[in-house]
């Protein structure tokens, strides 16, 4: 059995670099269809001095977006799109696909660190196997898919 290599800190950003740009598309996506159903289902007018926004309801339903195309591919094949380009896979400590609930913890996670000024991601600097903060309390772990 070889040895799990582990994706540095600039694979990780190349990869999330890759997957924000396909979240963007979705998001753009979503708030097009939410808006058309808001104005179509329930007579919603944008007042001409006021620009649209989604309002709570539909920052609500953009985060559990976010959270199903995250958790979707973490548990179906371990990597989001940009993950694969990078070659990158998430696996639990048993080397093993993680499982819903841990894919929703890391996905929260991963949040609460980018909003400390990336404080988890900066951990992989120091951690011996480059693993972030979030990979660490949700007991999942990075790697490198060998060629």
């Amino acid at each position: 059995m070889t040895t799990p290599q582990y994706p540095s800190l600039l694979r990780r950003l190349g990869a999330m670099f890759y997957d924000t740009i396909l979240v963007a598309a979705v998001s753009l996506a979503y708030g097009a269809v939410f808006l058309w159903a808001k104005v179509a289902w329930f007579d919603y007018t944008i007042p001409a001095d006021e620009k649209a926004n989604l309002g709570w309801t539909g920052f609500i339903g953009w985060l559990l977006l976010l959270a199903m195309y995250f958790s979707f591919f973490w548990v179906r094949s371990g990597q989001t799109l940009g993950m694969k380009t990078w070659r990158i896979t998430v696996v639990d400590l048993q080397g093993q696909r993680i499982n819903l609930r841990t894919a929703l913890l890391r996905w929260c996670l991963a949040w609460i660190s980018l909003a400390l000024a990336g404080i988890g991601y900066w951990w992989s600097i120091i951690d011996k196997d480059s693993q972030t903060l979030h990979d660490l309390i949700s007991k999942s772990r990075t790697q490198l898919i060998q060629k």
